[in-house]
């Protein structure tokens, strides 16, 4: 729906990453409705672990829309994934966590996001991963739906089960099984049920019909406690899953603590934690190098505009005022 320019702020000279719509997309009400409807919605919610919105709008003199986010030059987790192919037990838990943590701040607005993936976590100099990209995000208080009932929406190496099946009712349970596909990835190098072939069709049959594989037949070393926690963010019913990303966050730092994890069976759902914000995560041995690449969308909307960014396509200064 858009493009993502690296973009300098004029008087602070501050980098930001600048998503602007496609002027070809805006022509459908449909898709401005829902550019708006991620700006409005990450301008409500404020978290360490959401990348940050410092500004968005429609620009005055060319009708651009825009939304001005915060630029993490270290990539995303599936940059790290590529070069790393899997990550340490401790790591995966801990991104896991943060991931958990942005989950439930968003759901504590109504929000779903509904395309979490590796490429839509990025991850900033310490280490500590941010939620990006809400642009399939769906306000579950929203009474005008912009997906109809049946159309799938999402990445299929991520889909839930039900997303697959275009269910209408989507809730928080869809991205903590796209979150558990994730930490399944970052423990084995690979997602689940995607062979060779990556036929997308097989993928979504296998998902429907199969328990999520084993990590342990790809690492025999990995504790019982975090396989109980996979199993728990991916269950094929989503009635048989963490019910709020507080809960998975709770069996997480039971785990990485030493502690037996309670599983989805023991949770009393009706004291379900709040407002809670995942551990800052560990610092990574040796570094691994800065990867520029601006990435998008993210949740609070500061009060001071940011002026006028320079963007710099094909060497051609585009001057665009955001105030």
């Amino acid at each position: 729906m858009g493009q993502v320019f690296l973009a300098r702020e004029k008087k602070t000279k501050r980098s930001a990453a600048l998503k602007v719509m496609l002027k070809d997309r805006a022509k459908n009400p449909e898709n401005v409705a829902r550019f708006r409807q991620e700006a409005d919605a990450l301008a409500r919610v404020k978290h360490p672990n959401l990348i940050e919105v410092l500004d968005w709008g429609q620009d005055e003199a060319t009708g651009v829309h825009y939304m001005a986010l915060e630029y993490l030059p270290d990539g995303s987790l599936g940059d790290l994934l590529a070069e790393l192919e899997t990550l340490p037990e401790q790591e995966a838990l801990e991104i896991t966590a943060g991931i958990c943590a942005a989950l439930e701040a968003g759901m504590d607005h109504g929000i779903v996001h509904r395309d979490v993936k590796p490429d839509n976590i990025l991850l900033d100099a310490d280490g500590r991963p941010k939620l990006a990209d809400l642009g399939l995000l769906k306000n579950v208080d929203q009474s005008m739906g912009l997906t109809a009932s049946g159309t799938v929406v999402g990445t299929p190496a991520y889909l839930s089960p039900e997303q697959a099946l275009g269910v209408r009712d989507i809730d928080i349970r869809a991205d903590l099984y796209s979150l558990g596909c994730c930490l399944y990835e970052m423990l084995t190098g690979r997602v689940p049920f995607v062979d060779d072939s990556k036929n997308v069709i097989d993928v979504i049959k296998r998902r429907l019909k199969e328990e999520l594989p084993d990590p342990r037949d790809d690492r025999a070393e990995l504790s019982p406690g975090t396989v109980q926690i996979l199993r728990g963010l991916t269950a094929r019913e989503r009635d048989d899953r963490y019910a709020f990303p507080s809960l998975a966050l709770r069996d997480i730092e039971r785990a990485l603590a030493g502690e037996p994890v309670l599983g989805v069976e023991d949770m009393d759902v009706t004291s379900k934690p709040r407002g809670r914000e995942a551990k800052k995560p560990a610092a990574r041995s040796g570094g691994r190098g800065s990867r520029p690449a601006p990435s998008d969308s993210s949740p609070v909307l500061v009060p001071l505009l940011i002026g006028v960014l320079v963007l710099l396509l094909g060497g051609i200064a585009i001057v665009l005022s955001l105030s």
